[in-house]
């Protein structure tokens, strides 16, 4: 028995363990900087690193978004705190402009309703 040997196996599985470990501590830390910073909640519709959605978990491990095309994305902590986040609920109102055909002979009462309507949407 060497003690040499013992050593370099020793150093080797602690090598081997740490960088084992960074991605999850990475998430770890991410979470952390998540719920400090809070560039969003649950519930918020952000556009992260190009991807739309809705916040439906944020997690130890990972953040989860809610697509718009229906589709679930993960994204490690580690990953979402190094990302360009656009938090589009933060927007108190978003003006929409668009032409809508009305006939000539279309009631003046109608098209109140339908421009009341549009201010409520």
């Amino acid at each position: 028995y060497q003690p040499a040997t013992a050593l370099y196996a020793v150093g080797a599985s602690g090598l081997v363990v740490s960088l084992a470990a960074k991605e999850t501590l990475a998430n770890l830390l991410g979470a952390l900087v998540l719920s400090l910073d809070a560039p969003f909640e649950v519930g918020d519709r952000v556009v992260l690193n190009g991807h739309d959605g809705t916040i439906v978990d944020i997690g130890l491990r990972s953040t989860r978004l809610l697509l718009r095309s229906g589709r679930l994305l993960s994204v490690p902590n580690g990953k979402v705190i190094d990302a360009d986040i656009e938090n589009v609920s933060s927007e108190p109102s978003r003006k929409v402009v668009m032409d809508v055909p009305i006939v000539n002979n279309t009631p003046a009462a109608a098209v109140a309703e339908l421009l009341k309507a549009s201010e409520q949407a």
